[in-house]
């Protein structure tokens, strides 16, 4: 079904080194950091998260899929990415607890800016790969097979586009729970402040009911 693709293996000595690398600061961070024993410990779901991480690099960067995405598949190429990005960076992220990797520390504003930033950007590129019929690419040699079942170089690009798209979509997911949150946000502030206020009100009238006691003791 998938014949004139290119199954080689990908072995190379760079992603190679920059995954055990990886593999080599995670543990040192873990070991140097966690010195005080009333930290919290190193959950397993952390632990499994990393090597999720590393396999799913692992899987996409070098094996036969690493191979046709630079060669002859462009969506291919949009698969590495997507999983890189959406799966991959999250699962480096969910490996690291608080005292290994601070968090930003941004408001709920900030936080949906920011996933809105960095979507937008790739889904304009993503509507382009998909609308405009223009091969932005043509170094990649789709097998005759493909060609033969009417897998152009367009189509192939569209694909890749529509793949990309995904990314987006999850940052409107992500962005749907924080607006929400910054409203329940607003709304507990907005009640803390009537409270306050109430309080201050009633500490003021208090304070000027003892005044005109004061002063009809003194008369």
């Amino acid at each position: 079904m998938l014949d004139g693709l290119n199954y080689t293996w990908h072995w190379s000595p760079i992603t190679l080194a920059g995954l055990v690398i990886l593999c080599l600061l995670y543990g040192m961070g873990i070991k140097l950091t966690y010195k005080d024993k009333i930290q919290t410990p190193l959950q397993r779901y952390r632990i499994l998260a990393f090597a999720g991480a590393i396999l799913l690099l692992a899987l996409v960067l070098l094996t036969p899929l690493d191979t046709i995405a630079r060669t002859q598949l462009f969506a291919a190429h949009m698969i590495q990415a997507v999983a890189i990005t959406t799966l991959c960076a999250p699962l480096l992220l969910a490996a690291c607890p608080d005292w290994l990797l601070p968090w930003r520390k941004l408001s709920y504003p900030q936080q949906m800016l920011y996933a809105f930033l960095d979507g937008q950007p790739v889904d304009i590129f993503a509507f382009l790969l998909v609308f405009t019929g223009v091969v932005f690419y043509k170094h990649y040699a789709i097998p005759s097979q493909f060609m033969g079942w009417g897998y152009s170089a367009v189509a192939d690009q569209t694909i890749g586009g529509a793949f990309l798209l995904v990314p987006g979509l999850v940052d409107l997911v992500v962005m749907s729970p924080l607006f929400f949150l910054w409203l329940s946000q607003i709304e507990r502030q907005a009640k803390v402040d009537d409270v306050r206020r109430q309080e201050e009100e009633e500490a003021r009238l208090a304070a000027e009911g003892m005044e005109i006691e004061g002063t009809e003791a003194e008369a």
